[in-house]
């Protein structure tokens, strides 16, 4: 194993200790652009309002009130790296977020600004107890507009993502 990715495993290994190992939680510091450790009081699902990253470090912002509804923003960066390399100034996939949420059990929606696909994503709020970390993990189904009724397969994607407050290494995976 080159130095190099040796080097990133353990950069990375060491980020995911220290954010998750106590109620510690690397946030930005914006006097420069670091991370710093916040301690925080203990978590819960209770109310899942703020900043999530998915295992792509796509952005999530829930606005939770009272009751069952939530809404928010979505900033996916999945074609963002491959749009990169033709464009210096890719932007992600965007939209709006509509949902709800009971009993840690939600369900929620994106309506893509730039393409007009739907993604809805339905699953659970967990707490690791062990690491003091809030996890949501999800199913979504993605579906885009057809042409014909033969081509229908081509229209939804699949697949799941696992939402944490920590933004995570691009090392990592």
């Amino acid at each position: 194993m080159s130095k190099i990715i040796y080097g990133a495993l353990i950069f990375c290994a060491m980020v995911m200790l220290m954010a998750t190992s106590s109620n510690a939680k690397l946030v930005p510091n914006p006097a420069d652009n670091s991370l710093r450790s916040r301690v925080d009081a203990p978590v819960t699902c209770d109310d899942i309002s703020g900043l999530w990253y998915n295992q792509l470090n796509s952005e999530v912002v829930f606005r939770h009130g009272n009751g069952r509804l939530i809404h928010g923003d979505y900033a996916s960066y999945v074609n963002t790296a491959q749009s990169q390399a033709n464009s210096s100034n890719a932007a992600p996939s965007t939209g709006p977020l509509v949902g709800y949420l009971k009993n840690a059990t939600l369900a929620f929606t994106v309506n893509w600004d730039n393409s007009g696909a739907i993604t809805a994503w339905a699953g659970n709020c967990y707490v690791d107890s062990e690491r003091n970390l809030v996890v949501i993990k999800t199913s979504w189904h993605l579906v885009r507009k057809q042409d014909s009724l033969a081509d229908s397969w081509k229209g939804v994607l699949s697949g799941q993502d696992v939402f944490t407050r920590q933004r995570r290494p691009a090392t990592c995976y």
